[in-house]
């Protein structure tokens, strides 16, 4: 992380400038600056004159800063700091524009020609547009656009050269790419200007410059107009024209951001005499299939168990710096679809049990009250088929004296159906929830409440728990009558005569037939009207977890599932309520119920089948809702929920500070990749190091990763070279090497650095 400072003036800008401020900003005194450059640390900085440039001072800074007498300062760019008018009748901006001069004199004299043809005299003056683009042209380097933007982009009125003062849209030309970023003064404006860029979905940088003209004075303006707000911007970039590039071009990953704040990372890999030091952020290890960039990653976690892997290790004599192993969180190629495949990619108690007990009962209770009914239908049936075949004679033994008397009970005179029982206890259960609902101390606010609740729910279960204590008197009663007529006709049978016990006989034919009759005109009574089917039921779980909902829903969930429950239940001609209506007999019933053979079986088969659909029927499903999404529920696909679990895994995982992750873009789309799984990443940067093997450019060069692995092998031997996206030398060229090698990798690096030079740049910004 460099400070940098891209706005300096020199005394080429004093034909603009009065009051002498300039005059001792001359390369007879360029030792003062790098002075101040070193001891503020500012390591990359650009002498940018009014419409002016100075090859002669760019040399002799050049010189000074080979010499290393400076040891903070390592990187000068030329630039210019022009004054444009973008849209006619509007006022002009300025734009610092940093040209890729490589430090050349050459490089420098092309600038100084093409100035010096086109130059400015008057103070006021400005080039339009198009004479500002035919002078970029006609230089022909690479640059790099920096408007000043001093307030905010919809402002257009002001003396501030500020970018919205000479066009009325200019986040038209932030998206077109024609400006790379934005320079701002005050640190509120940074504010201002981050709320506008929200608009503009396109990363446009954020930065300051001292605008000093007194390098004595430095950093601030002039020895008499103090910068107190002024802060240096910094980046995460080799202190070079291609590293700015890099910054502007991916300002979320480059520019001011905080240093890392993990303690715990691989500080190196050693292979044999070469050691390759490693940074403690995002790092991509990239290279042809079967170079080892898997093993490699394997032997940093420690995993050397495969022979291949151990070979690999020990023929190239390869150490890393030592970790806590339990700080390192390693996914090798695969493991995500593994688990996938188990239902073990989330920790299984994110997913909370569903109650199923209201479903259980409300099913339960309406089969019952199904099969009951059509029982009552059955034996109300019955019961006047017997009549049909039922006859008394009549008897003069009736009127016949006996010495005993007799008793005539009806054989169900104790079967009392006790309606009250079942509501009496549900009134109990609620009375005993109310009780200790009262007193737990959660509910102390709510006491007034909870006791009138009790006082009227006690008055309703007084009353029907009095007649449900009648009725189990009358049935004590009635039972012991019934238990004393028996013991009483057993005595009579000892003593009568035959005469008597023939009477006997025929009373109890006699009482047998009406109650015969009594039964049936009883059950034709009796309501066999099915119960209502019961009502929609909720059925899922739902725990909201790190930003995520982990869901568990029941087939029933708010499902109207009556025709289910019928096709579990009944066979194919009996899966309406109009046909069940129609069962008559127990032959019927058993061909009704689903695989049922016999009228013994029924009971069984029918208590079966409703455990088979309340079990089928209970059966979960587990999904994911992504609440920060509105809500959006993730699929079940493998690309989705390898996402969910990055997501997951980088905002959610405290204890591990090392990734070690094998090709993350496995069954991930290119389109999610760049709107989600990079932005994943990113939130943990600086909090972690991430060493990823991935065959995707866009993981390595949209990710803007701080450092790149590229490994080659020959035979058993591998070989390593290692930089920063933005690295060259004599050697090796990064940026080269992803192009080469990589799939998409050169078409992903020219859509991020648009540079001018490039065919029609231009033209199209201009568009």
């Amino acid at each position: 992380m460099i400070k940098l400072d891209l706005h300096i003036h020199s005394y080429a800008s004093k034909y603009k400038e009065g009051r002498g401020i300039v005059d001792a900003s001359t390369i007879e005194n360029v030792n003062v600056l790098l002075q101040k450059l070193n001891e503020y640390d500012v390591a990359l900085f650009s002498i940018t004159d009014h419409n002016r440039f100075w090859p002669e001072l760019y040399e002799k800074l050049d010189e000074l800063i080979a010499s290393g007498q400076y040891p903070q300062v390592h990187g000068l760019l030329a630039g210019v700091e022009f004054d444009v008018q973008i849209d006619p009748e509007m006022s002009k901006c300025h734009i610092i524009t940093v040209f890729d001069a490589q430090n050349n004199k050459e490089n420098y004299q092309k600038i100084y020609d093409a100035i010096e043809q086109h130059k400015l005299e008057d103070k006021d003056a400005y080039y339009s547009k198009r004479d500002y683009e035919d002078l970029l042209r006609e230089i022909g380097l690479d640059v790099i656009l920096i408007a000043c933007q001093r307030n905010s982009l919809d402002r257009h009125n002001g003396h501030h050269n500020s970018l919205s003062e000479t066009t009325m849209e200019p986040q038209k030309l932030l998206m077109a790419g024609y400006i790379n970023a934005l320079e701002f003064q005050r640190p509120n404006v940074e504010g201002i200007l981050r709320d506008n860029l929200k608009k503009v979905p396109v990363q446009v940088g954020l930065i300051t410059g001292s605008d000093c003209h007194e390098w004595a004075a430095y950093p601030n303006h002039d020895a008499r107009r103090g910068n107190p707000e002024f802060v240096h911007p910094r980046a995460n970039i080799l202190p070079t024209f291609k590293g700015l590039l890099m910054a502007v071009t991916s300002p979320e990953t480059r520019i001011n951001q905080q240093e890392n704040r993990n303690r715990e990372y691989v500080q190196y890999i050693q292979l044999g005499d070469k050691t390759i030091p490693l940074t403690n952020g995002l790092i991509a290890i990239i290279g042809e299939n079967g170079s080892g960039k898997s093993s490699l990653l394997k032997i940093l976690q420690g995993k050397t168990s495969e022979s291949f892997v151990k070979k690999i290790r020990d023929k190239n004599s390869i150490t890393y710096s030592e970790t806590d192993g339990s700080k390192r969180l390693y996914i090798e190629q695969g493991q995500i679809v593994d688990k996938f495949g188990k239902g073990s990619l989330f920790p299984p108690d994110n997913f909370l049990p569903v109650d199923h007990s209201e479903f259980r009962a409300a099913y339960t209770s309406f089969s019952k009250g199904i099969l009951d009914c059509i029982k009552k239908k059955i034996k109300t049936r019955e019961a006047y088929k017997q009549l049909e075949v039922e006859s008394l004679e009549y008897n003069e033994l009736i009127h016949s004296a006996s010495y005993y008397i007799n008793l005539l009970v009806d054989s169900d005179y104790a079967e009392i159906d006790n309606v009250h029982e079942q509501y009496d206890k549900d009134l109990h259960n609620l009375l005993e929830t109310f009780f200790r609902m009262r007193s737990d101390n959660y509910y102390v606010n709510f006491q007034n409440e909870l006791n009138q609740i009790i006082e009227l729910l006690g008055k309703i279960y007084g009353a029907v728990h009095e007649a449900s204590d009648a009725k189990v008197v009358e049935r004590l009663v009635k039972n012991h009558i019934v238990s004393a007529q028996i013991e009483y006709d057993q005595k009579v049978k000892e003593a009568a005569t035959s005469q008597q016990l023939d009477q006997r006989d025929y009373l109890e034919k006699r009482k047998a037939f009406i109650s015969k009759i009594v039964n049936a005109a009883r059950k034709n009574s009796e309501d066999t009207h099915f119960p209502d089917s019961p009502r929609v039921i909720h059925g899922c779980s739902i725990n909201p977890r790190h930003g995520f909902s982990f869901n568990s829903e029941a087939k029933y969930n708010d499902r109207d599932v009556i025709d289910d429950f019928l096709g579990k239940m009944f066979t194919s001609d009996y899966k309406t309520f109009e046909a069940l209506q129609t069962i008559e007999t127990y032959d019927a019933l058993k061909n009704a119920i689903y695989r049922c053979t016999s009228i013994e079986q029924i009971d069984r088969q029918f208590e079966h089948n409703l455990d088979s659909f309340l079990d089928e029927m209970c059966k979960t499903t587990d999904y994911i809702v992504d609440t920060s999404q509105r809500n959006e529920t993730l699929g079940n696909t493998l690309g989705e929920l390898s996402l969910a679990y990055f997501k997951y895994m980088t905002e959610h995982e405290t204890e591990r500070c090392i990734f070690l992750i094998d090709q993350p873009e496995d069954h991930i789309s290119n389109n999610n990749i760049s709107q989600k799984l990079l932005r994943y990443f990113n939130s943990i940067r600086t909090k972690k190091q991430i060493i990823m093997v991935t065959h995707n450019p866009l993981l390595v060069v949209n990710q803007d990763v701080d450092q790149v692995l590229f490994v080659r092998k020959n035979g058993d031997k591998i070989n390593v070279v290692s930089g920063c996206l933005e690295y060259e030398d004599e050697d090796i060229n990064i940026l080269d090497l992803i192009a080469k090698n990589m799939d998409g990798g050169k078409d992903s690096i020219e859509k991020r650095l648009k540079v001018y030079g490039k065919e029609n740049r231009l033209d199209n910004a201009a568009i």
